[in-house]
């Protein structure tokens, strides 16, 4: 029962324009839509990648307003983003670093750098995701589309321990590794961590989360509970907005 983030009427002025939900410790909250709806807007504009013009964002009840990504992390946030290559992973570096670059600060002491603390950390988590790698010192670019997404979701892990915000982390992965994307993220709320999670596959979605949000044209147009998920209602509720703009026209 225990709300850990609540949005209300937040907007970036542009693709986000009346965004309101709750999320509560341990649950995996679903966002649907269709292509444009903002969904992936929204999320930017919480972690402080876009900038906040109307509405509120509280955090374990305190009202928050992250202006930069760095602040969300010390706010307990992570966000996986949707495009690993372009905006998630340094392609040309390592494995190692791609896990430990939001932490960095833990391996440094007295101008001294503790590499194998570094070293650890990214062993710890290639086993905990099973990322078939030959080493940490393995270049990322080289890896497969689905060990990619493993690396880029080891980097939030290791510095998030309350609130999860995941786009699209299945896109472009194998079943295999999308399989081991849905367990990880039941062992992770198991914990008590929460989960935003952003897709455009209604399956997933469906069998994956406890609630769906669903928006339209940048707003949310209805939140469904587990009981009550069906592909035409959230389908009805997806274009919810555009069937208003037709009718009033």
């Amino acid at each position: 029962d225990e709300v850990v983030m609540e949005v209300e009427h937040l907007s970036d002025g542009h693709m986000a324009k009346d965004v309101s939900f709750t999320l509560h410790r341990g649950e995996i909250l679903g966002v649907s839509g269709l292509v444009g709806a903002g969904r992936s807007e929204a999320a930017q504009c919480i972690f402080g990648l876009h900038k906040r013009k109307a509405g509120t964002v509280k955090v374990h009840g305190e009202p928050v307003e992250f202006k930069s990504p760095s602040e969300a992390i010390k706010g307990g946030l992570g966000y996986v983003c949707e495009d690993r290559k372009k905006e998630g992973l340094f392609l040309k570096q390592d494995v190692r670093f791609n896990t430990s670059i939001n932490v960095l600060g833990r391996f440094l002491s007295s101008l001294r750098y503790k590499r194998g603390v570094e070293e650890e950390l990214a062993s710890q988590y290639v086993e905990k995701l099973q990322t078939k790698v030959t080493s940490t010192n393995q270049c990322v670019g080289y890896l497969s589309g689905g060990n990619q997404q493993k690396v880029l979701i080891s980097r939030w892990l290791a510095c998030t321990g309350d609130i999860l915000l995941l786009d699209e982390p299945t896109r472009g992965v194998d079943v295999k590794t999308k399989q081991d994307i849905y367990a990880l993220m039941g062992e992770l709320t198991a914990a008590g961590m929460s989960i935003v999670f952003i897709s455009s596959e209604l399956a997933e979605l469906i069998n994956v989360c406890d609630r769906i949000m669903v928006m339209s044209d940048g707003k949310t147009t209805g939140v469904l509970n587990r009981g009550e998920f069906d592909q035409e209602a959230i389908m009805q509720l997806a274009t919810l907005e555009f069937r208003r703009k037709a009718e009033g026209e």
